[in-house]
């Protein structure tokens, strides 16, 4: 199983509906690592997480923010 990272913690992909490899598009050489097609529940988690951040986001401030995507 593959892992994958929501809400900040690294966890068992739940179904993963298989994998793909990503491609260096400057010279379309495959990049190290295989990544899972997340099945519904774990786009689902991924979500809500998300959720979860943008709601501390919010509430940063804009130096705030601009200092984390920095």
């Amino acid at each position: 199983m593959i892992d994958i990272l929501i809400g900040g913690e690294w966890r068992k992909a739940r179904r993963p509906a298989g994998t793909f490899r990503s491609i260096n598009p400057a010279n379309r050489e495959p990049l190290p690592g295989e990544y899972p097609i997340s099945c519904w529940p774990d786009l689902e988690a991924a979500l809500v997480a998300a959720l979860g951040a943008v709601e501390g986001l919010r509430s940063a401030g804009p130096a705030r923010t601009a200092g984390f995507l920095d």
